[in-house]
């Protein structure tokens, strides 16, 4: 069984690194980076539907799925996330694409829009706000929501000895939690303008640059997620999709 239905899964050595993907269909080239703590497999309810009018990879973020999962906390970086799409993209001989990210998958794509610009075409991002707005908004609700952060911030081993007492029950929880209310939820959506004005001076480095870099930016949120909380203090309402 293949990770999305109808697609073809792949595998390959990219600067040391072992990525795992799965393509199908043809046309312009989309990449879909997944969220946390997900898998490519996230994609298979829509993927297959794309595929009819673009090329769609889904690859698999190294530390998980069939990627390869480096030791220690920089090799897990964004910057190397994205270092990773972007060898994977001329890999498959693609010079400039269109990336739409979910969760860790659109932080991969905020990363590789601020270090390789001229490679995207657009980028949506779904379900993130810039973390510095995040945390300097923090409330009671979002601390809740958002716990995770907190807590897989603290310093090695404590955040891995507690997950592995049981492993299973820490990943449905979260699965579980973050999908309670979405079944019937439809998404809000904002346009970044790309002007100085359209965030607050905290986030433009990290925020604006991308307006500026890639010329479409769109951003997806759920209605009564924490990022649909700080989302519309930095971006322009656009129609509801």
């Amino acid at each position: 069984m293949t990770a999305i239905p109808g697609f073809t899964d792949h595998s390959a050595r990219l600067a040391g690194q072992h990525i795992a993907w799965s393509q199908g269909g043809d046309g312009p080239p989309v990449l879909l980076p997944h969220g946390f703590p997900q898998t490519r497999a996230m994609w298979r309810g829509i993927a297959p539907g794309l595929a009819r009018d673009v090329t769609v990879i889904a690859p698999d973020l190294r530390g998980y799925g069939e990627s390869g999962k480096p030791d220690g906390v920089a090799a897990q970086s964004f910057r190397e996330m994205a270092g990773d799409q972007l060898r994977l993209m001329a890999h498959l001989g693609f010079a400039r694409f269109d990336l739409v990210g979910h969760d860790r998958g659109a932080r991969v794509g905020h990363r590789l829009a601020l270090d390789a610009p001229e490679t995207l075409r657009s980028l949506t991002l779904m379900d993130i706000a810039p973390t510095l707005e995040v945390l300097e908004r923090l409330t009671a609700p979002l601390a809740t929501a958002y716990y995770h952060w907190f807590f897989l911030a603290q310093p090695a081993p404590l955040p891995e000895r507690l997950i592995a007492a049981d492993p299973d029950a820490f990943f449905e929880r979260c699965l579980a939690g973050w999908a309670m209310g979405s079944r019937h939820s439809t998404p809000r959506r904002w346009r970044f303008t790309g002007g100085p004005g359209a965030i607050p001076r905290p986030s433009l480095a990290c925020a604006t640059t991308i307006a500026r870099r890639t010329r479409s930016t769109l951003c997806l949120m759920g209605p009564t997620g924490p990022g649909a909380w700080t989302a519309p203090r930095w971006c322009s309402t656009a129609p509801t999709a």
